[in-house]
């Protein structure tokens, strides 16, 4: 049982009775406390208490969650707009109305549509993060109306990777680019497995060469960590000496990459442009014989389970089933 002051002034009287949750604001902690006793009271007697209905609407909730928690997040304000989207498309309901059903019919007109089902199991996930969130801040007093929602299960895309012929095709292209940055920028990327805004905005500061070595330090990742990627000291001297004198290195050559894509007739898996130069990296380095577990420190992927999937790529890959199957060894 507490009575606390809101960040806009007026005052909750928040408690638990039998299993259930009770509050109600007021411009006054007197008129908090007093309707908290007569409400305690009521309770204790056995009288009926009607608790006042929750008509906050899916986007009242999904700002909710953003003012409290989401701001932290470094996509917090990119899952806001999501979340909002999301909301309009549904017709924007009375958060207590979401079930289960209403959601799951939601979803299958969005997948007639044509979204991919990596998209709404990305979307389910945001909005049962945002009741739980609420719920645990005691900000929402019911269940997680999605807590049974199941995400959409589908066959695995095959990542799209370079081969050695195709790379080359490639950096000629992009050497052969109007972007003088093009190639430095893809060369990069190759390297060391970072995602293409991180090589294309890096500032010159990030390269750093020390007793015979040099390394690139990328900072402000997707997931929040600072990696520090070793680099062949030709390669840093090559960036530093075609770069900017100070601050970021590059300019913008997205859509020069797409057209040297286009040029060296290379196909890609649909969404997979840039990230195909993160693809070719790991899949190269695990056909080269590198370690899985380095692997997932150079790419900064916060489990195994992400690193996991280049896993068949290693030269020996499942090659125990050759030795260790029953014919072999009766």
């Amino acid at each position: 049982m507490t009575v606390s002051k809101l960040s806009n002034g007026s005052y909750q009287a928040r408690f638990q009775w039998d299993g259930k949750r009770y509050k109600k604001n007021f411009p006054k902690a007197a008129q908090a406390r007093a309707w908290e006793a007569d409400t305690l009271r009521k309770l204790a007697a056995g009288e009926t208490v009607i608790r006042t209905k929750d008509a906050r609407q899916l986007s009242d909730l999904a700002q909710l969650w953003y003012d409290l928690h989401g701001h932290t997040l470094k996509d917090g304000a990119r899952r806001l707009n999501r979340l909002n989207y999301c909301a309009t498309e549904m017709g924007n309901p009375e958060a207590h109305k979401v079930t289960p059903s209403f959601y799951l019919t939601y979803r299958k007109a969005r997948i007639d549509a044509g979204s991919t089902e990596n998209n709404e199991n990305r979307m389910l996930t945001y909005w049962k993060a945002v009741f739980n969130e609420l719920r645990r801040l005691e900000h929402w007093q019911q269940e997680n109306p999605l807590r049974n929602v199941k995400p959409l299960s589908f066959d695995e895309t095959e990542m799209g990777f370079l081969t050695s012929d195709e790379i080359a095709r490639l950096l000629h292209e992009c050497e052969n680019s109007k972007s003088t940055d093009l190639p430095h920028v893809v060369r990069l990327c190759l390297a060391t497995g970072a995602r293409w805004n991180e090589a294309a905005q890096l500032d010159r500061s990030h390269i750093q060469m020390m007793q015979g070595r040099a390394r690139v330090i990328y900072q402000g990742t997707k997931s929040g960590k600072v990696r520090r990627i070793p680099i062949a000291v030709e390669l840093a001297q090559e960036l530093l000496g075609a770069g900017k004198p100070s601050g970021r290195l590059f300019g913008d050559c997205l859509s020069a990459f797409r057209r040297a894509v286009e040029r060296a007739g290379i196909e890609l898996p649909d969404g997979q442009l840039t990230h195909a130069l993160r693809h070719t990296f790991a899949s190269h380095f695990m056909m080269n014989g590198g370690d899985i577990l380095q692997l997932k420190e150079i790419l900064g992927h916060s489990t195994l389970t992400m690193t996991i999937r280049y896993a068949h790529l290693a030269p020996d890959a499942l090659e125990q089933a050759i030795r260790f199957n029953p014919l072999a060894t009766t």
